[in-house]
């Protein structure tokens, strides 16, 4: 008789899924293999591949559960809410001008999604698994810079920003695990950020664990480290102020974000971006209520100014080009609504239930804060955009419970086959 961890196995395929998505990039050379990849779009046998490999996995454990997961039986709970996101980009793909991807990507997002709240049945199972996935995504990119090898910044011709996007995915899996195994994948997570020079990721890295770490019951320890830190921040900045004028700081600055760097700083637009921003707000009243439609408006394109299939290398431009203001608005509502309700349990919960919701709290404004940079926001060929799915369908309480009424063999974690 063979014992397998059902929680494992979903977590197994969810991995198998994020490696696929590494692929394409396996037999790139030149740049004008990745420009004609954005040209093409993405490669759809992978995504295919993964979801198929995934949502198969789930659906074959725990397919009455899958059909609970994605009712309408409890309004108001984020996977409802989530449900009524997606019955609005379904109606809206009659309109759209592409119907059969707006409808296609709409069943996705609603099946992804649903699989992600089966898998959450068993949190503790899935806590105890992610730092495993976490160590194996760190494994998965340096081996894949051993393939490609480094250079500019990057490895072969993957954009540094995916990578460094990618590390911070292991990172946030690692947060799951115990106090040395956070440190490590933060330190990893880090280090592969620092390389890629990819400053929004960077940003929200800090974000991420600064949040993780204050969120939780303020205590003398935090308090003091964070007046202590203050304060020497603020003599560091006057010392450099007087003794050189600000050099030292704004060195370091720039040193970091590369604000004067004549390619990516400010005199770049943001490396192109505030162009892309600039024509992004000209479109977007074509159709500003309800958009073109979902995962219509790109986010592969080389010129996005001329290609019709604009980019607006900003997730929350491309979301409004996508589904419009209505749409925004329901899907932002439900995320706010979920980092609300997580705030509260953070404040009342207790051990594993509060560390679960500061985490996901904590990626979910860091999340909110890439869109803003990066072309992203609900995108099933992301990994970043796979793991704020993830945390949205995360159990707020520990006392979480199977969707479906169990029998007496169907709630035991481990499925025993002959």
């Amino acid at each position: 008789m063979i014992r397998i961890n059902i929680s494992f196995v979903m977590l197994l395929s969810l991995l198998g899924w994020l490696l696929l998505m590494l692929v394409p990039y396996l037999s790139m050379r030149s740049f004008q293999q990745y420009s004609t990849m954005l040209a093409a779009g993405p490669p759809v046998i992978y995504q295919a591949l993964g979801v198929s490999l995934f949502c198969g996995t789930v659906l074959l454990f725990s397919s009455r559960d899958f059909f609970n997961a994605i009712s309408l039986d409890k309004l108001g709970t984020t996977r409802s809410l989530f449900v009524v996101f997606c019955i609005y980009t379904g109606i809206l793909a009659f309109w759209s001008i592409s119907p059969v991807t707006s409808m296609l990507f709409t069943i996705l997002h609603l099946g992804v999604f649903g699989c992600f709240v089966v898998m959450w049945q068993r949190p503790e199972a899935v806590e105890r698994f992610l730092p495993l996935l976490g160590f194996a995504v760190f494994a998965a990119l340096v081996m894949l810079g051993i393939h490609l090898g480094f250079r500019q910044r990057t490895f072969g011709f993957m954009p540094p920003n995916d990578i460094a996007k990618l590390a911070m995915v292991g990172s946030v899996f690692c947060a799951f695990g115990h106090k040395r195994t956070r440190l490590v994948g933060m330190l990893i997570g880090l280090a592969f950020i620092l390389v890629t020079q990819s400053r929004g990721t960077l940003i929200a890295f800090g974000i991420f664990w600064g949040l993780l770490w204050f969120t939780g019951r303020f205590g003398v320890m935090k308090l003091t480290v964070l007046l202590g830190g203050t304060g020497v921040a603020c003599m560091v900045l006057i010392s450099d102020q007087i003794l050189s004028d600000g050099r030292f700081f704004g060195g370091l600055l720039d040193s970091i974000f590369l604000l004067d760097d004549a390619e990516r700083g400010l005199g770049s637009g943001l490396t192109g971006r505030l162009d892309h921003w600039i024509v992004a707000s000209q479109i977007i009243s074509d159709n500003l209520l309800f958009g073109h439609g979902l995962r219509t408006r790109g986010p592969f394109t080389i010129d996005p100014i001329s290609s019709p299939d604009f980019n607006a290398h900003s997730g929350y431009l491309n979301m409004i080009l996508d589904i419009g203001l209505v749409g925004s608005c329901i899907l932002l509502g439900l995320i706010i609504v979920n980092m609300v309700r997580r705030l509260r349990e953070i404040w009342h919960g207790e051990g594993n239930e509060r560390w679960r919701n500061q985490i996901a709290f904590s990626f979910l404004v860091a999340a909110l804060f890439i869109w803003a940079l990066e072309p992203i926001y609900i995108n099933l060929g992301a990994p970043f955009s796979l793991v704020m799915l993830l945390q949205l369908a995360s159990p707020l309480q520990a006392r979480h419970r199977l969707l479906t009424q169990p029998d007496d063999q169907t709630d035991a974690e481990p499925l025993l086959v002959s």
